[in-house]
Parts: structure tokens; C-alpha cells; sequence
């Protein structure tokens, strides 16, 4: 009897230790950053378009039962990278919210992902839990940027790094955040392997037509989240 009651001890013993901390990521908490393309290249209707789709994702309530209190922030990006809304989990505010943003960041018009980059690091390193940056886009770092060097506005501070483009999808790995995209392009395979080398170590949606962007946007973010 001894035994087996010293047997029984050892497996609850195994579950606390080794099956709670193997399962501990599915209790923990879940930030996600939407990061979303706003430079020149993307028109007023292409804009209008990728916003309502963030929003009826945010309004879907197949999306909201998978997305189980995820923490969301949204930003946009150009040239340099805006904040518009910090980490909540309130979908119908934010909802609210980015619908009544009716005009795009001034983030100046050059396309510069690696702006997205930065300010998604300083972000989330105010947060500890499962991290996931999703950016959506429809070209690669341009002007100056490609060279990786860039300018960041965040809480009134210019910063200019210096640090090859190559170098972001290591620091993302590093500070534990899946980076995945959603690429709104003709030229797919360019723009993709560009992402793939610079800044995403997770997955990247094939290339969408603005009009299927919202289909595009819901599939990945559920593969996000499952």
C-alpha cells in the first residue's frame, strides 16, 4: 500500500512540475501589435479598406471567442511608425475607436517597415507573455532605410539605429516575438523574400488584392491565435 501510495505522490509530483509549466503557455497572457502599412503607396481607397478590415475583425465574434482577452495594439507606419492605440483587450472601444480615425498617421510617405520594427520592440518590452507582431504591407524598406538605418519618434525621442536589416529578425527571436505579415503586392515574391529576410521569423500570407484584404487578414490572425 506504501507503494503505491509513494507511486501516486511521484505522478502528481511529475504533473505539478513538468505538465503545468509544459502547459504554461497556453495560460499565459497574449499581446499582439497590428502594424499597418500607410505610406505613400497605399491610396485613400486602399486605406479605407485594409481600416475596415481591422475592424470588422475586431467587431467578429468568431475572431473574439479564439482571441480569448488577447492584448492588441494598433499602429501605422510610413516613414517613421506611429502608436494609435496601446495593448487592450477591449475590442468593441478599440473597434470604435480606430473606425472613427478617418485620416491616415502622418508618418511621412516612404515605405519603411523596419520603423514598425523598432517601435513594436519598445513596446513589447513593457509586456511579458506570448508576443506576436503582424504587420501588413505592400513594399519593402525604401530611400535610406534599406541600408537599415532609420528615424523613430517614440515618446518625443528621436533614434537613429545603427544596424543592418538583417539583424531585426534576430532581435525579434531574441526578445521572444513571432513576427508574421500579410503582404498586399503584385511583386510577391521580391516583397516576400524581403520580409522573410529582414524581419519575419514566423509565417507570411500570400500576396491579396486590396478587395480580399479583410478574408486575407481573418485567416492569418486565426492562424495566429490557434
Amino acid at each position: 500500500m506504501k507503494l503505491v501510495l509513494s507511486f501516486l505522490v511521484g505522478l502528481l509530483i511529475a504533473y505539478f512540475i513538468w505538465g503545468k509549466s509544459a502547459d504554461s503557455r497556453e495560460y499565459a497572457d497574449r499581446y499582439l501589435i497590428f502594424a499597418i502599412d500607410v505610406s505613400a503607396s497605399i491610396d485613400y481607397n486602399e486605406y479605407r479598406l485594409q481600416r475596415e478590415a481591422y475592424i470588422q475583425v475586431l467587431r467578429d465574434q468568431d475572431i473574439r471567442y479564439e482571441l480569448d482577452g488577447t492584448y492588441i495594439a494598433i499602429m501605422e507606419f510610413g516613414g517613421r511608425a506611429q502608436l494609435l492605440y496601446n495593448f487592450t483587450n477591449d475590442y468593441d472601444t478599440l473597434a470604435d475607436a480606430y473606425e472613427l480615425h478617418l485620416t491616415r498617421a502622418k508618418v511621412m510617405g516612404w515605405t519603411n517597415p523596419i520603423a514598425a520594427v523598432q517601435l513594436a520592440l519598445a513596446l513589447f518590452k513593457n509586456v511579458d507573455g506570448i508576443k506576436t507582431f503582424d504587420i501588413s504591407g505592400d513594399g519593402v524598406a525604401s530611400d535610406a532605410t534599406n541600408s537599415g538605418l532609420s528615424y523613430r519618434y517614440y515618446k518625443g525621442s528621436p533614434i537613429k539605429p545603427k544596424i543592418g536589416p538583417s539583424l531585426w529578425k534576430q532581435k525579434f527571436t531574441d526578445a521572444g516575438v513571432t513576427a508574421n505579415a500579410l503582404v498586399i503586392a503584385d511583386d510577391y515574391d521580391y516583397i516576400r523574400r524581403w520580409y522573410k529576410r529582414t524581419i519575419i521569423n514566423g509565417f507570411i500570407i500570400d500576396s491579396v488584392e486590396i478587395g480580399d484584404f479583410y478574408e486575407a487578414l481573418r485567416k492569418k490572425l486565426r492562424m495566429e491565435i490557434m
